[in-house]
């Protein structure tokens, strides 16, 4: 199986267009959506703040550093 990759953007509330592709009438195909990810850190901490598996990280006794630890580095 040949991959072409194509990149396109959303016209409407999901619908998507594709032209040109080099594709003949009633050959089929099948189509993988792959939403572009987003910045490496939005994502984890998105993940982090959704995800249960971190929600110990919002217990006081995990708020171990504090400004003064962040200016000295500086």
């Amino acid at each position: 199986m040949n991959a072409v990759r194509v990149r396109a953007l959303v016209e409407k509330e999901g619908e998507l267009t594709l032209k040109g592709l080099p594709l003949k009438k009633d050959e089929r195909v099948e189509v993988i959506i792959l939403p572009e990810e987003e910045d490496e850190t939005k994502l984890i901490m998105n993940l982090v703040s959704t995800s249960k598996s971190f929600s110990f990280l919002s217990e006081p006794e995990e708020d171990i550093y504090f400004l003064e630890d962040i200016k000295e580095r500086a």
